[in-house]
């Protein structure tokens, strides 16, 4: 989140999040985008998003963190490359030929994406949860975990 935001201040009571609001955002935005297609797999533009999402994953993960930290590793690279992209590439050799998607189920599913990330990272509702940033700042132990990639990114 620091990468992404651009954070250069390593003080966690600082940041503009907050442990509640990172764990409202990636659960709602993770159960939104890649668990409700398991449930409703017949609803195309749902599994597209998520499909699609990954696939920027392994961009944002294996390009532009990288760049950002002037790393060859960070958390989620292996993930993203070993889990994602196969998966995702798999799915698309096998569904490709079917003809399953249109340009509309395309629109769709980016346009999916797009609402999950406001809802889960600048909605009114993870705007409220970063007014609880006293009391639920990471702690410098979680910080002390990152340091690592804290340190490259000032």
């Amino acid at each position: 989140m620091r990468v992404e935001r651009q954070i250069k201040d390593t003080n966690p009571q600082n940041w503009p999040f907050n442990q509640v609001s990172a764990m409202y955002g990636n659960l709602c935005f993770a159960v939104l985008v890649y668990i409700l297609p398991f449930f409703l797999p017949d609803v195309r533009f749902l599994t597209l998003a998520a499909v699609l999402f990954a696939f920027a994953e392994v961009l944002m993960h294996g390009v532009v963190f990288n760049i950002a930290l002037r790393d060859f590793y960070n958390p989620g690279l292996i993930t993203s490359l070993f889990g994602l992209l196969p998966v995702s590439i798999c799915y698309f050799v096998q569904t490709w030929g079917q003809h399953l998607y249109q340009g509309t189920d395309f629109l769709l599913a980016i346009v999916w994406i797009i609402l999950n990330y406001w809802l889960a990272f600048l909605s009114p509702i993870c705007k409220r949860l970063l007014q609880m940033n006293s009391r639920y700042a990471f702690t410098e132990e979680e910080v002390f975990r990152a340091e690592r990639y804290i340190k490259k990114c000032k």
